[in-house]
């Protein structure tokens, strides 16, 4: 009798709750080595006002500058691609979660990359805190029976303060005032006919579709409580990210 075991093992996905995490920490380490870099989802946008529906992160989760010139992409199905020598080179998850150390695919990419490797982590930046508590929450939450992920939450450039905003701000007021300022900024930069893309500031944390904290790129998170300065309060709290996330996000961390 054949025994379970005996069988030829199925060639299985990697579920998106490791890789989410995983991809998530690779991308915020190398902004914050190299800050000058920014994180999006590639996504169609600016949208006015979607709903959550319309949030789903159909695209990859990107590192690149701000001319879009140097990027690297982590896809669920692919896994990690860059542009190297002209060539589209792949990491495969496989190759990703088979790195005995935490930095070693950080450091790979920064060699085929041509980035140098700083000798010293750089300071801390408020959009650097921003990527690595989105994160350090991931990462947190991976065993969690809840479904954890980070999307964009798209602004309309017709904003103004005070407006509700989309579904994804019901319930965070603070975010009120900024989000007008943006669209406000947006505006202007429109009359004056430059035509430089906007880059969306805000990210939400989803536990299961629903929004538990939106993130300002600024540095700002917001929850129903209230907002809170990332910078200043990981100082306070002797540079600790564990630390910082769980007082931010605790009651909804398992």
């Amino acid at each position: 009798m054949k025994r379970w075991h005996d069988e030829p093992a199925p060639d299985l996905a990697l579920a998106s709750r490791f890789l989410m995490p995983q991809m998530w920490w690779i991308a915020s380490e190398m902004v914050r080595r190299h800050p000058h870099l920014l994180l999006t989802i590639d996504v169609d946008l600016p949208a006015p006002s979607p709903g959550l529906d319309e949030c789903e992160p159909g695209g990859p989760l990107i590192v690149h500058d701000r001319s879009d010139a140097f990027r690297v992409q982590f896809a669920l199905a692919d896994g990690v691609l860059f542009k190297s020598g002209g060539q589209i080179h792949t990491l495969t998850w496989a190759q990703v979660f088979a790195a005995q150390g935490p930095l070693d695919i950080v450091g790979q990419l920064e060699q085929a990359l041509h980035l140098d490797s700083p000798d010293l982590t750089p300071p801390a930046t408020p959009r650097t805190l921003v990527y690595r508590v989105i994160a350090s929450a991931l990462t947190t939450a991976l065993s969690d029976p809840h479904d954890w992920r980070a999307v964009p939450a798209p602004i309309s450039v017709a904003d103004v303060p005070g407006s509700p905003g989309g579904p994804l701000f019901t319930g965070f007021s603070s975010t009120a005032v900024p989000r007008g300022r943006y669209a406000s900024t947006r505006q202007k930069v429109g009359a004056r006919g430059q035509s430089t893309l906007f880059r969306q500031p805000f990210w939400a944390l989803l536990r299961d579709d629903q929004p538990i904290a939106i993130f300002d790129t600024a540095g700002i998170v917001h929850t129903v409580l209230g907002s809170t300065e990332l910078l200043p309060f990981y100082t306070a709290n002797d540079r600790e990210l564990a630390l910082i996330t769980a007082r931010i996000l605790g009651p909804y961390l398992p």
